[in-house]
């Protein structure tokens, strides 16, 4: 009868302040982790590498709330689930037995692939949503008001530019609708 009053026994405030560290520590290295990869990917599109940016640190949390921002409720509900299980870990453990700790890392080790994968997704929209909307700018800059049809596109082949993925639209890209 004392044994299963002891589990039945409420969790001590220490017990809940660890269950919430734990859980804050987890989520700031997922979004530190998911940030650092946004960041790796969204400046390798441009060719520059992540060492030759001079980014404070504490920005790659703030990258990670980029990698959060399109799926809110996926993000909420990851971090509700973490939550759920850190506090259930030691019911869990009991169920489980030795098959609960290798079970616990494979999930945060799944959650925190799903962060790498997030991020390089985000880096890549970004950019596209980014070269989409530069072009768009630099095609209606090019193309003057009250000409012929196909100006922005001779302009441009006048300009002899140079085109591959990392400057401007090439010329058939800004050709009148």
């Amino acid at each position: 009868m004392s044994a299963s009053a002891e589990q039945a026994k409420p969790p001590s405030l220490g017990d809940i302040v660890g269950v919430t560290a734990f859980v804050v520590g987890l989520i700031s290295a997922w979004l530190y982790a998911a940030g650092w990869t946004y960041a790796y990917h969204y400046f390798d599109r441009f060719g520059i590498p992540l060492l030759m940016v001079d980014i404070p640190k504490e920005n790659y949390l703030v990258y990670g709330g980029i990698v959060v921002q399109p799926f809110p409720l996926w993000g909420l509900g990851l971090g509700l689930a973490l939550l759920v299980a850190a506090s259930l870990w030691s019911r869990i453990r009991a169920v489980l037995g030795r098959v609960a700790a290798p079970l616990g890392l494979a999930a945060v080790a799944a959650v925190f692939w799903l962060g790498h994968e997030g991020g390089v997704a985000a880096a890549h929209h970004q950019y596209s949503e980014q070269r989409r909307r530069d072009q768009a700018v630099l095609c209606n800059q090019l193309r003057p008001p009250n000409r012929y049809p196909g100006s922005a596109v001779r302009q441009l082949q006048e300009m002899e530019m140079p085109h591959n993925r990392n400057e401007g639209p090439a010329p058939e890209e800004c050709a009148d609708d």
